[in-house]
């Protein structure tokens, strides 16, 4: 496998992993898992692709789109904090 594309398919990985356990311990329900998970992808894509303010920005027009969707705001808050750092230590 390519060594640019194994990278990235672990780096996913590990955003995943990541939080499906918070959701797990925030016992939200498994049904929107798939929803939260899309927030987080994009979030991440967000804070890999762009540098600050931008990247802030966007992720906090994300929370309002997805919490204007249903989703509860401090999970998302949570999932930003999370795609945030799991972006930071792939950039680094």
């Amino acid at each position: 496998m390519n060594s640019l594309l194994d990278r990235q398919l672990t780096i996913l990985d590990r955003l995943e992993k990541l939080v499906f356990a918070d959701l797990e311990v925030k016992a939200v329900d498994t049904a929107l898992w798939v929803h939260y998970m899309a927030f987080s992808k994009r979030a991440f894509h967000f804070y890999y692709h762009f540098d600050q303010p931008t990247s802030d920005n966007e992720a906090t027009v994300l929370v309002s789109e997805f919490v204007s969707r249903g989703l509860v705001q401090s999970v998302l808050d949570q999932l930003k904090a999370i795609a945030k750092t799991t972006a930071e230590q792939a950039r680094a």
